[in-house]
């Protein structure tokens, strides 16, 4: 049994729900898992058998007014770890979870080893990694783990080439198998060649602007004047109101339903045809595999690591970022010939099942913990 402390995003987001999901499993392999996060995940709540959340509280400073999330991070982290006997920390994210999971580890160095890992998700090497002010930091936080994955091949070049690194492992994100309850199932619109049926696109994102979110209203409008359909936008964040205004702007605001973050997220996307995901780049792309494990055709950019999960013309289309009419045409593509679209959401389910899989994916966690402790525990070479 190896005691394992996760440090993460609590919200919905990609490396959220690939944190807790890997909470999940080791716990069910009996491993001790506590996950460190500001709330309570949904996914954890109730948490499962050998899983414990901790929540970080705010530090009451009196010589700082400002949140310091990274100290506060750092000594929840380091009490934690001494108090629950943990092996090693799992920063997802390099900044601040990184950051904090090293300074924990400097903490009670005198007590304990206690060896970081962190996985890279994406804006911690797309963002931080080329802004001026932080690069520096990601870079620390990078070459002071004792091991660092990435998420897709795209994310690990990426991080080789912005750091000077050597090739960052890659072990990608997986899906549980169960992600689409049964009752999900019954659900499914029935997909129909009749042009005077209502298609339904589905767009899940943090609403931030490499989501491109605002494209997906006006792909919507170039669709809807040869097909009829409408838009469910599921989540939140900063280009939400531009979203709103456009959709309002071109007369749509009734064609489109923007719905907010959603635990239940199979079940939004078992009430579409289409998912549609026309981001500058991604790191991943969880939104393209939670839809492929739901039966769902996508239609992405063929942009990061996206190329990685969805199989051009296999399990779905990926088109040039920013060409709004050929993803216009491939949708309509798909709305047409219905028996297209169920062959490749057939093959997306299966690709989903066969790559992205716990069973897959959380052996090749667990031997890196089991190298990374190995080297600990040998005694240092003579000299």
């Amino acid at each position: 049994m190896i005691r394992i402390g996760i440090i993460c995003h609590t919200g919905i987001g990609g490396s959220a729900t690939v944190a807790c999901e890997l909470a999940r499993q080791l716990g069910a392999r009996g491993h001790a898992v506590h996950v460190i996060g500001r709330s309570q995940p949904a996914r954890l709540n109730p948490a499962p058998a050998n899983v414990r959340f901790h929540a970080v509280p705010p530090l009451a400073l009196p010589v700082a007014s400002e949140r310091l999330p990274t100290l506060e991070f750092a000594a929840a982290v380091a009490r934690i770890s001494l108090e629950e006997g943990l092996d090693l920390l799992h920063a997802h994210y390099s900044v601040p979870h990184a950051i904090s999971a090293q300074l924990a580890r400097e903490m009670v160095r005198c007590q304990k080893p206690l060896p970081v890992i962190t996985t890279l998700h994406g804006t911690d090497v797309t963002t931080l990694g080329r802004d001026p002010e932080f690069s520096a930091i990601a870079r620390l936080a990078i070459t002071g783990s004792d091991a660092v994955t990435a998420v897709s091949h795209s994310l690990a070049h990426e991080a080789s080439s912005l750091f000077s690194l050597p090739p960052v492992p890659v072990i990608p994100n997986f899906i549980d198998p169960t992600f689409l309850p049964p009752t999900h199932t019954a659900q499914r619109r029935p997909r129909s060649n009749n042009d005077r049926q209502e298609a339904v696109l589905v767009h899940v994102s943090n609403f931030r602007p490499v989501k491109r979110a605002t494209d997906c209203i006006r792909i919507l409008d170039l669709v809807r004047h040869r097909h009829p359909c409408r838009l469910l936008m599921v989540g939140q964040g900063p280009d939400l109101p531009a979203a709103r205004e456009l959709a309002r702007s071109l007369g749509l605001a009734s064609r489109v339903d923007f719905v907010g973050e959603q635990h239940d997220v199979a079940g939004w996307l078992a009430a579409a045809d289409i998912l549609l995901l026309p981001s500058q780049t991604e790191a991943f792309g969880m939104a393209a595999l939670e839809a492929m494990a739901t039966g769902l055709a996508v239609v992405a950019s063929h942009a990061g690591g996206l190329p990685e999960v969805v199989e051009d013309g296999v399990t779905g289309r990926l088109l040039p970022v920013g060409d709004l009419h050929a993803m216009t045409d491939a949708i309509l593509e798909l709305l047409k010939n219905p028996d297209l679209a169920d062959a490749l959401a057939e093959k997306g389910r299966r690709r989903a099942r066969d790559l992205f899989s716990p069973d897959h994916v959380v052996p090749r966690y667990l031997d890196l913990y089991e190298q990374t402790l190995t080297r600990f525990r040998s005694p240092p070479p003579v000299r």
